[in-house]
Formats: C-alpha cells, sequence, structure tokens
C-alpha cells in the first residue's frame, strides 16, 4: 500500500531527520504518487546527509534528469563520495546529461564505460547501449551506432525500434 508507505516514511522523518534512508524511501514514495516537487526536496535532503550513498545520489539523479536539471545532475554525480570504481549507473546518468548538453564525445566515453561496469545490471546495459546508439547517430558515426543497435536486437526482443535503427544505421 503506498499511500500507508508514505504516512509511514512521513512519521520516520519527523522521528529521526537526520537519518538519510529515511528521507530517500520517503522522496521514491513522493515520486511514485506524482508529488515531484516534494519528492526532489527530499531526494536533496536525503543525499545531503549521506554523500556516500549511492542510491540517494542515483535517485536524486534520475528526479534531476526527469527536470531536465543537468548541471546540478553532474554536480551530484561529482559529489558522491566513493572510495571504489564508479557504478555502471553513475556513467549512464553522467552519459545522459552530457548527451543533454551536446557534448557527444565525452557522452559517448561515459555511455561505454556504463556498459562496460553493467555485466549484472541488464537494464542499465541496454539503456547504455542504446543511448551509445543515439549519441555514435549524433556525431555522425553510423556504423558504430549500427553496432549499438544490433547489439541491442542480440539482447532480446526489446521493441521494433531497436531493429530499425540497426537496418537504418548499416
Amino acid at each position: 500500500d503506498l499511500a500507508g508507505a508514505l504516512q509511514c516514511f512521513q512519521r520516520a522523518v519527523q522521528d529521526d531527520p537526520d537519518d538519510g534512508l529515511y528521507w530517500l524511501n520517503l522522496s521514491v514514495c513522493e515520486h511514485k504518487t506524482g508529488a515531484q516537487g516534494d519528492a526532489l526536496e527530499h531526494a536533496r535532503r536525503a543525499f545531503a546527509l549521506d554523500r556516500t550513498c549511492e542510491p540517494a545520489a542515483f535517485h536524486l539523479g534520475e528526479l534531476l534528469r526527469l527536470q531536465l536539471q543537468m548541471d546540478e545532475l553532474l554536480a551530484v554525480l561529482d559529489q558522491l563520495e566513493q572510495t571504489g570504481e564508479r557504478a555502471a549507473r553513475w556513467h549512464l546518468l553522467r552519459g545522459l546529461a552530457l548527451m543533454h548538453s551536446h557534448q557527444w564525445q565525452h557522452a559517448s566515453e561515459s555511455l561505454l564505460a556504463a556498459m562496460a561496469g553493467s555485466a549484472d545490471d541488464r537494464d542499465t546495459r541496454i539503456k547504455a547501449t542504446q543511448q551509445l546508439g543515439h549519441c555514435f547517430l549524433s556525431m555522425r558515426e553510423h556504423a558504430e551506432a549500427g553496432i549499438c543497435y544490433r547489439m541491442l536486437v542480440d539482447m532480446g526482443p526489446l521493441s521494433i525500434g531497436s531493429a530499425l535503427y540497426a537496418a537504418h544505421s548499416s
């Protein structure tokens, strides 16, 4: 019950306003119920409370991407404190933001990194491959775009769009 979860997390943030996980879960519930302004505000708070929390950074990043706030999205990704390698989703979000600002070369590098790091994350691999194909088309690299779209077709029956892009790019 989404309404019940929303009420539960609203109480939780009142009881413990310094727990970023409560703010993150509240934001997710608000996003699912259509309260986008509150979801964005509370996602910002969740990330501010814990700059090492990848789920908070990625959720905030997705909300910012949907609002076309790409500069803030890039800033959030840069502020995410990590000790190891960047996650595939980090590279995907960065690539999407860079594509939006027509920084095709940098976007393609981020999307390639997302593909390389997404062995266990099929959704991220599919999104990164599709967006890399679009990025290559924008750079007029039709052969490379065709390879991306053929890879999507090989990953499974996603959509007729992948097959059409593959045929068009060849």
